[in-house]
């Protein structure tokens, strides 16, 4: 698959920079370019095996297109645990699935249960990247949240999907009870003696409004939501981040007030300084020792990961969990928040097949991906896979994580070089991972 160019249409984005240098902390003007020409549509959840319709028509005018090819293309990419290997990451390797006929449609079935794409391409264009979830053909009950990160006051909602081959039963109208992870019952809905039926093939959801028994909002952190049936319990596990939500409404920069800690961060370095101790006094970030920070020395992927889960109030429960990658002991330092940011989605074993390598330099693009996921933005990452962003090196950024850097962007977190480059691959420094972790923070 070579071809993955598409008629732009021009967007005015707004961005700016990340460097370290107040003087070039001011917004670049780019276009961002739509990414493709026409639309496939389908399910985008089907159990393996079953047979459904893709859809594939012209943006312009919604006609059927014929003679177009559809692909599957996994969601993810691998990230290198190995600094020799360098950040390159392996081709699309798009599986061929057939061509639309008249009418625009081809029938599918994906066997493997995992998180596929699905593209259609035809004469030098293409359409967008679809995301679909292929689950296990049947036999089974689940029960699972919409995502597994919510931000505030955003409805979390349940859904129960009978799998089997026969009609449970739900001893109560609302049979579901909200926990911390430490056991502490956070919310049950009133019970009533009501007995629903959930015949072969149907679901049921539930919203909650994230409001305790009296009430009030719940803080941040993780959730867990335990369902009666008469096939059993079911368990689904989920969290709420604390970090903003609200991309038009950005963080004013801090000033840099009272007295720093650190002999390194002192008030010299306008971008960044102002950041760091303000973050420090809020409990999100910590010196290399007791009086230096160390701002501009190489971040790893554990660091900025305990900095982002912190800033979203994601504190792991102590002694949680027993899996996390197998190259992140237990005895490590940041095991708890790895466990948590994989249980979570943050993190994601198809990424890091080899391991996470905690103590890797990150890179921007893994950034992107992780500060993503932590806001909650994951679905809205993927509906844009594959967009032309408009930097100069976006041959570069991998074409599944587009999406994430767009979000990104668009929000104010991460920004562009005065060369309108992006670079995805270039490690970041912990000043300024302290400056996108700041703009992501909801401030009192």
């Amino acid at each position: 698959m070579k071809r993955f160019r598409a008629i732009a249409v021009c967007l005015a984005l707004c961005l700016s920079m990340v460097l370290p240098s107040a003087a070039l902390a001011e917004p670049t003007r780019l276009q961002l370019r739509a990414a493709w020409t026409m639309e496939i549509t389908a399910p985008t959840e089907v159990k393996a095996d079953q047979e459904f319709t893709a859809k594939v028509t012209n943006v312009k005018d919604d006609s059927p297109v014929e003679g177009a090819t559809v692909y599957l293309v996994p969601r993810y990419q691998q990230f290198s645990v190995d600094p020799a290997k360098g950040y390159e990451r392996p081709k699309l390797a798009p599986k061929k699935l057939g061509t639309t006929d008249k009418e625009g449609e081809l029938e599918v079935k994906i066997s493997d249960v995992g998180n596929y794409f699905l593209l259609a391409e035809k004469d030098d264009t293409r359409s967008n990247f679809l995301s679909i979830t292929v689950t296990e053909s049947a036999g089974r009950v689940t029960f699972t949240t919409t995502k597994k990160v919510f931000n505030q006051a955003e409805k979390v909602v349940f859904v129960l999907r009978n799998g089997t081959d026969y009609t449970i039963t739900l001893s109560r109208g609302a049979p579901f009870e909200i926990t911390r992870p430490n056991g502490m019952r956070v919310f049950e809905p009133a019970s009533t003696t009501a007995i629903e039926r959930l015949a072969p093939g149907d679901e049921k959801t539930w919203e909650w409004s994230q409001k305790d028994y009296d009430g009030n909002q719940v803080n941040p952190g993780a959730y867990v939501a335990t369902i009666e049936t008469s096939a059993g319990s079911f368990v689904t596990k989920f969290c709420i981040s604390g970090l903003r939500v609200d991309k038009d409404r950005p963080n004013p920069e801090p000033k840099m007030e009272g007295k720093s800690p650190f002999k390194d961060v002192t008030g010299k370095e306008l971008w960044g300084d102002p950041h760091i101790l303000h973050l420090y006094r809020k409990g999100v970030v910590e010196g290399k020792t007791s009086d230096r920070f160390d701002p501009d020395s190489t971040l790893t992927r554990a660091e900025f990961l305990a900095m982002l889960m912190r800033a979203a109030g994601i504190e792991p429960e102590p002694n949680e969990g027993n899996d996390a990658f197998s190259d992140v002991s237990p005895n490590h330092w940041a095991y708890a928040y790895v466990y948590r940011a994989r249980e979570m989605g943050i993190l994601t074993p198809e990424e890091y097949p080899e391991g996470f390598g905690p103590d890797i330099p990150i890179t921007r693009l893994e950034m992107c991906i992780m500060a993503a996921r932590a806001l909650g933005l994951e679905h809205e990452a993927l509906n844009n896979a594959g967009v032309e962003l408009g930097f100069e090196d976006d041959d570069d950024i991998p074409l599944l994580y587009r999406g994430y850097v767009k979000v990104m962007v668009d929000w104010g977190v991460i920004k562009g070089y005065p060369d309108n480059t992006f670079r995805p691959d270039r490690t970041a420094t912990r000043r300024e991972a302290a400056v996108i972790i700041h703009r992501v923070i909801t401030e009192d």
